[in-house]
């Protein structure tokens, strides 16, 4: 996993964090033996990152969860999909994102 060109160690299972990002674009790379992952973000404060570009992917799916504030965003290569949070009624999407 690459975030800005600099590697992050993973902190659980699937998972990875960064301490502290500046507000600004942000480039994030995963790859395995299966395929690879590479999307571009925006950071701006009290705002949720926006994804930048469409996510490219070969040979993997990626799902993303965006949480500021009470809101979350969800974006996957998986799309058209029904998301729900909850037990809410679902938001469904034909793009990249769904909002929740």
């Amino acid at each position: 996993m690459l975030l800005d060109e600099q590697k992050l160690n993973a902190v659980q299972e699937g998972a990875f964090g960064a301490d502290s990002l500046t507000p600004g674009a942000h480039s994030v790379k995963f790859s395995s033996k299966e395929g690879q992952v590479a999307l571009a973000i925006a950071l701006d404060t009290a705002k949720m990152p926006a994804l930048t570009a469409p996510v490219e992917a070969k040979g993997l799916q990626m799902a993303l969860v965006d949480q500021s504030g009470g809101h979350a965003q969800f974006s996957c290569n998986c799309l058209p999909a029904k998301v729900s949070l909850d037990n809410q009624p679902s938001a469904g999407s034909d793009s990249q994102r769904a909002r929740v």
